[in-house]
């Protein structure tokens, strides 16, 4: 609420999701990833499952965030909840604050820069702060599988945040990944192939 309350710009609600081609080809990423491991991406739980596909749909988040910013041409905060579908796929809520009121980032940056799927973006109308606020919270506290995503010292002031005793805090703003390590990325061809979204 408070990151709500001290932006100087407009407050958007995204609902993001990734097409079938788009959730195939994260799984498989995911099952590439932790083959390499000597894993097995379906004997892991549903949770776990859940948890791998956010992992690498968590670097697709990063690049859109990325391309808002650049084709914004102006710094944005976020706040970012996974869900889950009834089918067990998760999709995105997110609330995304302009810094600055007199650049304003347009709907249509929101929505063109989602490459993976759909998009929905709504403007937070003034007064609707609280009730916003509180719609993301029920996601947070919906499932247990929910992973947030934040800009760094989200909710907090810059100040207050950067001291030395914040310091851990900042930790929980980073994306959840589960217990599973990863090696570096070193994909051949065939795999690189196997990872691109179908037509």
């Amino acid at each position: 609420m408070s990151e709500l309350k001290r932006t100087q710009g407009r407050t958007w609600f995204l609902t993001l999701t990734l097409s079938p081609q788009w959730h195939s080809t994260m799984a498989n990423r995911a099952r590439l990833r932790l083959a390499r491991q000597s894993v097995d991406f379906e004997t892991l739980t549903p949770a776990t499952q859940f948890a791998e596909r956010n992992r690498e749909i968590g670097r697709e988040i990063t690049l859109y965030i990325k391309r808002v910013r650049k084709r914004a041409g102006v710094p944005l905060r976020y706040c970012l909840v996974a869900e889950k579908h009834k089918s067990g796929l998760p999709h995105y809520h997110a609330l995304v604050h302009e810094v600055d009121f007199d650049n304003p980032v347009r709907s249509s940056i929101l929505r063109k820069e989602w490459k993976l799927g759909f998009s929905q973006c709504k403007l937070v109308a003034q007064g609707d702060e609280a009730k916003t606020a509180n719609y993301v919270a029920k996601y947070l506290s919906k499932d247990a599988a929910s992973r947030v995503r934040a800009s760094v010292g989200y909710g907090h002031q810059q100040d207050e945040f950067y001291q030395p005793e914040n310091i851990d805090h900042a930790l929980w703003h980073r994306w959840e990944t589960p217990t599973v390590k990863t090696p570096p990325d070193t994909l051949s061809k065939t795999e690189r192939e196997v990872m691109e979204p179908l037509e």
